[in-house]
């Protein structure tokens, strides 16, 4: 039986026998552009790699399901695939990653979903706890987590203003 289900701002699928996973696949991304084509390509060739990826572009251009697909097609994949959505209370959010998410994906992927919009004293929390110890997330001695980050950013775009286009 799979449901979804929506914890705080934890949004996952739950499989009652697999745990959280990931639904897309890069066969159930359909695309007549190129440009898209591309990026699914280049998407195939970083999941095989455990390093975290980082995916911008505008709203609404499907980054859920490339993060989805992508942990689909990597040795991550029978690990539980967790999404969450930034765009939550502060003080909620950093309970939600530090003590819940990351040790929930320990094996596969969290996806953060709007991370340019945690506040940089979180970014700076996850990057330096991250990266300063190498492909496991360590917060102290007692608690470790094997995890691959995929953090993903939505850009707002914006006509340049006149007095933007004067200054290129």
């Amino acid at each position: 039986e799979i449901a979804s289900c929506l914890v705080g701002s934890e949004m996952c699928i739950r499989d009652s026998t697999n745990g959280y996973v990931a639904l897309a696949s890069f066969q159930s991304i359909q695309t007549k552009s190129e440009d898209y084509k591309n990026t699914i390509r280049l998407a195939k060739l970083l999941s095989v790699e455990s390093d975290p990826l980082f995916i911008s572009s505008g709203c609404g251009l499907d980054k859920e399901n490339i993060s989805e697909a992508i942990h689909n097609f990597s040795q991550r994949k029978n690990g539980p695939f967790i999404r969450i959505n930034c765009f939550y209370k502060e003080e909620e959010m950093e309970d939600l990653i530090f003590n819940k998410a990351i040790f929930a994906a320990n094996g596969g992927t969290l996806a953060l979903i709007g991370f340019n919009h945690l506040p940089i004293r979180i970014q700076n929390r996850l990057f330096y706890s991250y990266v300063a110890k190498g492909d496991s997330f360590d917060l102290n001695e007692e608690k470790k987590s094997d995890v691959r980050f995929i953090l993903i950013s939505c850009l707002l775009y914006t006509s340049p203003s006149p007095r933007d286009k004067r200054q290129s």
